[in-house]
């Protein structure tokens, strides 16, 4: 068994065993693999498309535009658009 280096503190001191067997280091690979396929299969699956309406779909496109607009402008534009909304119907959960 080799010994390897760990920081410990403010130094350097030998200890903990290295690991340097292939058994090992493929053990270690399949987990971090399964790990991140995981992570990327839950996330990929938590994303649900979001189904704007006839009357949603021109207040989504002006809320992604108010970035671009100059600060008067875009205040304006927000108020407005915080009225449209609150004209709109109440939907429970929004999933169409």
């Amino acid at each position: 068994m080799k010994t390897g280096y760990v920081y410990e503190g403010n130094d350097w001191v030998q200890g903990g065993e290295m690991i340097t067997s292939p058994d090992k280091l493929a053990k270690i690979a399949a987990v971090i693999t399964a790990c991140i396929s995981l992570t990327l299969v839950f996330s990929l699956s938590a994303q649900e498309k979001v189904v704007w309406s006839d009357r949603e779909k021109p207040i989504v496109e002006q809320i992604r535009g108010l970035r671009k607009l100059d600060d008067t402008v875009r205040a304006r534009v927000t108020k407005e658009l915080a009225l449209q909304i609150r004209q709109l119907p109440v939907v429970p959960n929004h999933r169409e």
